[in-house]
């Protein structure tokens, strides 16, 4: 039309029609089932009535048993869906003619899951050992990793990070592979600020890209503590990291969780003889351990040789490990006999492989094994040190005699002795 008011206007003459199209236009038929159709309408509307209103408007439909194809006119590029042609329905049928309802939803009981139930212990249970809870965004910087000495393994799971399109700043551009960074900054931030009893924790998820559509989400706890008592008159004579342990022994309690070791850390931030690699069986749930000395120099601490105990346990193992119900026992009737021993060892042999010795003897007597001395020092070999180890004897059904206990403990020690090379102390 606009070519032939040109050509008639101006005194032009019509030569050739050029039609540029990048491709042949095929119509798009879409598949809608008429149930969804009444479902998300919230009425019941006749097919035949479905079928009326499309036809009014150009677009033409076609039956297949429960469903409809409906193929829109080629102007309406708009209608690619199958709400899109329900949206047609409803805007044709009438929206006053729609009656208003009041939404249904399922409403819970408002009573917490196993899963939450078990959270909400841990969370408790670490302020109750004098830790203040922490909440951080979840993002990071590859600095972050950078300080903890984390980007020279290329190995390292905590690598495989997810980059944000569209970072609230370029400085936080990662999400979280692990919760220690967020909370290293929140030390710094209070140390610089005076304060110098610092614990906080904080639980929330990681983030792991393992080359799938989605990255994993793990969810983790992760802990730091930090006390300057260089400045008072008394001190803690209980060095900071077993402070630490015996935080995460006492959830490991409340969660009736039984059975942990502790395995020389694995991690490059840590301190390699004030640390350990957590172990219930053969699964590693995470880490304890004091900052290794080029962590804190790294992060210039103005403080002589500053200890900073940190921490990081994955929740869902944990989740997995607790036990689902509560099983209880009989109170022991009789006495038990507790025997005491200390054996010099190899340095090389951990105090959890020791104690691993003992418990993989056989006999019924045995209730408990446990570590409760150790030493290394001024007449000890260089290579050697000694472990003291308490063993607690009952019997279920009688009173044991001290002749009953003598031939197994002796069974027991020279058991472990033969499996470490072991001497009792004092015994040369």
């Amino acid at each position: 039309r606009a070519a032939l008011l040109i050509a008639e206007l101006s005194g032009g003459m019509l030569r050739d029609i050029v039609d540029v199209y990048p491709m042949k236009y095929e119509a798009v038929k879409i598949r809608v089932p008429f149930g969804r159709v009444n479902r998300l309408i919230g009425m019941s509307i006749d097919n035949n009535e479905v079928h009326r209103l499309l036809n009014r408007i150009g677009i033409s439909t076609e039956d297949v048993g429960d469903d409809f194809f409906a193929v829109p006119p080629a102007f309406r590029g708009d209608l690619c869906r199958p709400v899109d042609i329900i949206e047609e329905i409803a805007r044709c049928y009438g929206y006053d003619r729609i009656p208003a309802r009041r939404p249904r939803a399922l409403l819970s009981d408002g009573v917490l899951n196993v899963k939450e139930r078990t959270i909400h212990t841990i969370r408790e249970s670490i302020r109750r050992s004098g830790f203040h809870e922490v909440v951080n965004f979840s993002f990071m910087n590859s600095a972050d990793l950078d300080v903890l000495s984390m980007a020279d393994h290329s190995s390292e799971h905590r690598l495989r990070h997810v980059t944000l399109k569209n970072p609230l700043k370029q400085e936080e551009c990662l999400m979280r592979t692990t919760l220690l960074p967020s909370l290293v900054r929140n030390f710094l931030y209070n140390l610089s600020h005076g304060v110098r009893d610092i614990r906080i924790f904080e639980i929330s998820r990681v983030y792991i890209d393992h080359g799938k559509q989605l990255p994993s989400e793990g969810l983790n706890l992760c802990g730091l503590f930090f006390q300057d008592n260089g400045a008072v008159i008394w001190k803690d004579a209980v060095p900071p990291f077993f402070n630490v342990k015996g935080a995460i022994e006492a959830l490991f309690e409340e969660l009736r969780l039984r059975g942990h070791s502790m395995a020389p850390a694995k991690e490059v931030f840590l301190h390699a003889g004030k640390s350990g690699d957590i172990y219930f069986g053969e699964i590693c749930i995470g880490f304890v351990g004091e900052l290794a000395p080029q962590v804190i120099e790294q992060l210039d601490l103005k403080m002589h040789k500053p200890q900073v105990i940190v921490f990081e346990l994955d929740i869902d193992l944990i989740l997995s490990l607790a036990e689902k119900e509560i099983v209880y026992k009989q109170i022991p009737r009789y006495p038990s006999i507790e025997r005491d021993v200390a054996l010099i060892i190899d340095d090389r042999i951990t105090a959890a492989g020791l104690l691993g010795h003992f418990l993989d003897y056989e006999s019924e007597l045995i209730e408990h094994v446990e570590l409760f001395d150790y030493y290394k020092g001024k007449n000890m070999e260089p290579e050697k040190k000694s472990l003291g180890v308490r063993v607690i004897y009952r019997s279920k059904d009688r009173t044991l005699a001290e002749s009953e206990i003598e031939p197994v403990h002796s069974a027991l020690v020279d058991y472990v002795a033969g499996k470490t090379g072991a001497v009792i102390r004092g015994s040369s």
